[in-house]
């Protein structure tokens, strides 16, 4: 017996519905924190961002929010995706753009919508407080913002660089340039620290301009103070592209994964002190499994693998490991000193000999500057902080 097809009426808010759908299977929302500095001739990263969205003609939405000249550089960054392809419009939401009326574009439903019907979304670099302040006055989202997590979470992208990137976890630091102060315990909200706009979830801290500006040395008090077990410190000109538990690192130097699931702090020392951090420098093309903890390194490294001799349980994917048992702020001695005990990376697959892969310090990092900006050490040298030749890290010096 044979059926009949009954016809069916696809009116314009069924085809819309069902194009959303399958837009949002097309891909896992995807977020891009860029370490600040991101060249404009970077072509591995501007084309991977707009790869990510769907690839050439993919639409994006550009807020110079936190720029101190927001047309300029909006301007810049739809010149280097459309290099790449994209279709990219600027958003004029930014309290210091001239001559436009911030809380009639903020709440424009025209705006809004060309927003939501982008593919993704990118936010330059400036203060980072001017994004939150303006899309998230008071911790409630505004209609822009939700717009904008419209797009996310049916499967598009959210990138940002620097200021752009501070934003991405829960909390994030608002304005908290002298390291040494954080050291100290100065965490107040509203001011060293505020609610970023959470795009990689609860338990992932982000922090930017990290080996360059030495901001190791603020993320760990901030993760301890706020329970985060994770932290990601991305370093200029390069980025992580982030997709639920994945973590790919792409660019010019990488990133530095900081992990307290094994950290420990006595709370009856009157300052900041951790022991068991564990560091893991991801180089360009690593990738790391949040959930999982298992690095995988780069394809490239992954055809000239080397074990170290000395520790015959290591496995290649630790080798870039640095393990840090006890740090100290400011030690009763002096209050310009902090302190590492006991760390030691293991270098990588290039270094001529597997006696040398392995450096052990037991004496004090001094800091000549007049504020502690890292607790990272000057690798004289050391491919496995490729920042180290040409990062200003002559304020640090080993006795």
């Amino acid at each position: 017996m044979s059926r009949s097809l009954l016809p069916i009426s696809i009116t314009p808010r069924l085809l819309a519905l069902v194009l959303s759908l399958a837009a949002a299977g097309a891909g896992a929302q995807t977020a891009i924190p860029i370490g600040g500095a991101l060249k404009f001739d970077n072509d591995a990263v501007w084309k991977r961002i707009v790869e990510e969205a769907g690839g050439p003609g993919v639409r994006f939405a550009v807020f110079a929010t936190a720029a101190g000249n927001p047309q300029r550089s909006a301007g810049q960054i739809i010149e280097a995706l459309s290099r790449q392809g994209a279709v990219a419009e600027h958003i004029p939401v930014a309290p210091r753009l001239k001559d436009v009326d911030l809380a009639k574009t903020l709440n424009d439903p025209a705006l809004i919508e060309r927003v939501r019907t982008a593919r993704a979304v990118y936010f330059s670099g400036g203060a980072q407080e001017l994004i939150v302040d303006t899309l998230q006055p008071g911790g409630q989202p505004t209609e822009m913002l939700k717009a904008i997590w419209e797009v996310y979470r049916k499967g598009g992208v959210v990138a940002g660089t620097s200021a752009g990137a501070a934003i991405m976890s829960t909390v994030m630091f608002r304005d908290a340039q002298d390291s040494m102060q954080v050291l100290k315990g100065r965490l107040r909200e509203g001011k060293e620290i505020d609610r970023g706009l959470g795009f990689v979830g609860p338990d992932l801290f982000i922090d930017q301009h990290f080996l360059k500006r030495g901001r190791f040395g603020r993320m760990l008090p901030l993760m301890q103070a706020k329970g985060y077990k994770l932290g990601l410190g991305v370093e200029e000109n390069s980025a992580a592209i982030i997709k639920g538990d994945s973590v790919e690192v792409i660019g010019a130097k990488g990133a530095l994964l900081v992990d307290l699931g094994a950290a420990s702090h006595d709370a009856k020392l009157p300052a900041f002190n951790v022991r068991g951090a564990q560091l893991t420098y991801l180089d360009r093309g690593d990738k790391h499994d949040l959930k999982t903890g298992q690095t995988t390194p780069a394809p490239q490294k992954a055809r000239d693998l080397r074990i170290n001799r000395m520790r015959p349980t290591s496995s290649p994917t630790s080798r870039t490991s640095l393990s840090i048992r006890t740090c100290w702020a400011t030690p009763p001695s002096s209050t310009r000193w902090a302190s590492c005990w006991t760390a030691r990376m293991p270098k990588s697959p290039g270094w001529p000999s597997p006696a040398s892969r392995w450096r052990a310090m037991t004496s004090p990092i001094w800091a000549s500057s007049s504020a502690c900006t890292s607790c990272l050490p000057r690798w004289a040298g050391s491919p496995a902080v490729s920042a180290a030749r040409t990062t200003p890290w002559s304020a640090w010096a080993w006795t």
